[in-house]
């Protein structure tokens, strides 16, 4: 791999030196004596953190300034480019007729088993309305999953794109892509987060920039998780009507819609130019 260019996709709060923000408890360690001169004496470069050694010779963050930002204390790598939405769209493994689910407002969300999340959801969580309807994507293997919920309807995985442009809002556990491919059609978001980076995605990226809600929070206690909803905490009985809570709120606020479809026409354009940043790369 000598001499030849490293690209790095990331989220811009990789390039930290100090504290990570989505977690108190990790810091980016200073590296030993001995790394520091083992990445000097590869690269000819010299590195101080553990983040450090995540920057490579052309950096992208799959997004736009804003909706999220590099850390203004940490000294911005060289070649860094914001090129717009990067997700990971796989044709779906589902069939079904979007325009027969009849209902408002659409629900889609991408949350997969929930297996990091204490005890899940469940589907009534989604229908925040009389006549609401979801579209509720269960990951690898669930798509047969049968349901008992009126007007939630399982698939399984993929059709990320496809799902959102039917969708008024989407629910998700607060992945980069699930959280840029919603903005990037203009569909506000609602994170459940699953883990640390998921929720300080929810924070940084949506309820910063008033482009949806993060339901609920995760306090760290000890060697536990404690969910929260505003101070209180939260009990599995008021999971559910947290997330209800809010959808309830994106659905209600114009405003957010309109900051959202705002966000997704400078996505849009910023997608228009990763042809001529990949046709660059070529030529490296």
């Amino acid at each position: 791999m000598e001499n030849v260019p490293v690209l790095q996709v990331a989220d811009a709060d990789f390039f930290r030196s100090n504290e990570v923000q989505w977690d108190d408890n990790l810091r980016a360690r200073e590296l030993s004596d001995v790394v520091k001169a083992a990445f000097k004496n590869a690269t000819g470069f010299s590195c101080e953190f553990v983040s450090d050694l995540l920057v490579g010779d052309i950096n992208w963050i799959a997004s736009i300034p804003e909706v999220e930002l590099v850390d203004p204390n940490y000294g911005p790598p060289p070649n860094l480019s914001y090129v717009g939405p990067l997700i990971w769209d796989p044709e779906p493994d589902w069939r079904v007729d979007l325009s027969a689910l009849a209902g408002r407002p659409r629900i889609y969300a991408s949350v997969g088993r929930g297996d990091l999340t204490r005890g899940d959801f469940s589907d009534e969580a989604l229908l925040c309305g009389e006549d609401a309807v979801a579209l509720r994507s269960r990951g690898i293997g669930e798509s047969r999953r049968s349901l008992k919920t009126p007007r939630v309807h399982a698939v399984g995985l993929g059709g990320l794109t496809r799902a959102l442009e039917w969708a008024d809002v989407s629910v998700s556990h607060g992945g980069h892509s699930s959280i840029i491919a919603s903005l990037r059609v203009g569909v506000p978001v609602v994170v459940v987060p699953s883990m640390s980076e998921n929720q300080h995605n929810g924070l940084d990226m949506v309820e910063r920039n008033g482009l949806g809600v993060c339901a609920v929070r995760a306090v760290s206690c000890g060697d536990s998780w404690v969910w929260m909803h505003g101070s209180d905490e939260v009990a599995p009985a008021e999971f559910d009507q947290a997330i209800r809570d809010a959808l309830s709120t994106v659905v209600a606020d114009d405003a957010i819609r309109i900051r959202v479809r705002c966000v997704a026409e400078k996505l849009k354009a910023a997608e228009r130019r990763l042809p001529q940043l990949v046709s660059e790369l070529v030529k490296l």
